[in-house]
């Protein structure tokens, strides 16, 4: 980006900012200053940088605690005061960067981990139900065998029982 682009950029910024306060959006006016903060750390500029990120944190934590952001705003104070050889700072910022970004990334973990189970839930369930369908199948199997075995025995006793008498009386 050369000179003027960034002059452009700081143009557009002010643009922003007196817009989004004429607006009441505290969250465009927390991504403006937090983009301001940015651009003035691309322009070796961290006083300014260090400034507008502050601001930002002003607004954010009076209206909303979005942790994306405000993740982004630490890491950008942490470069600010690197520049200004304050490591001190840099590492207070860069540690509460550190943190947010973890409990982010576990909020997204956590949340990638619950759609997964609720995408397989029920295909587990289906699992399961196709379980107990076979071992229904099967025991009505097993039942239709007994009934049949217990519904053949007495005839097939009957049967041989007057096949017998028939040969006795024919014996006789």
């Amino acid at each position: 980006m050369d000179t003027g682009e960034y002059e452009k950029a700081i143009e557009n910024f002010e643009e922003s900012l007196r817009y989004s306060q004429l607006l009441n959006n505290a969250f465009m006016e927390m991504r403006t200053l937090m983009t301001h903060g940015r651009l003035m750390n691309l322009i070796n500029k961290p006083d300014k940088a260090i400034e507008s990120l502050n601001k930002s944190l002003e607004v954010a934590s009076k209206q909303f605690g979005d942790k994306y952001w405000l993740q982004i705003v630490y890491h950008e104070l942490s470069k600010a005061y690197v520049k200004l050889r304050d490591y001190k700072k840099a590492y207070n910022h860069f540690t509460i960067y550190d943190i947010l970004k973890e409990e982010l990334f576990t909020a997204q973990s956590e949340e990638r981990i619950e759609k997964l189970q609720t995408e397989f839930e029920p295909a587990r369930k289906e699992s399961i139900i196709d379980l107990q369908r076979s071992k229904l199948s099967r025991q009505n199997i097993v039942l239709l065998l007994i009934a049949s075995i217990l519904l053949l025995t007495p005839t097939s006793l009957f049967i041989l029982w007057h096949l017998n008498k028939k040969i006795k009386n024919a014996n006789k």
